[in-house]
């Protein structure tokens, strides 16, 4: 990614205007992976966080409590 965006900032500072017109419209495609990416990680995080709380809740209910000691 790094190198995609090194590439269209000096696009950017062409002298081209369609030259100049390529290295924005790269940035926007860069821009829009950046915040799809950001989109499907937070889902990934929220899926997770689910599954954990519901696995959570499945061992909290295997769980077996001991208020005393027997003898």
């Amino acid at each position: 990614m790094d190198e995609q965006l090194d590439d269209a900032e000096a696009k950017l500072n062409s002298d081209d205007p369609n030259v100049r017109q390529e290295g924005l419209d790269a940035i926007e495609a860069l821009d829009d992976d950046v915040k799809l990416g950001l989109t499907v990680g937070k889902q990934i995080d929220a899926q997770s966080e689910a599954e954990t709380e519901a696995l959570n809740e499945e061992l909290t209910a295997q769980v077996v409590v001991t208020t005393a000691p027997k003898f």
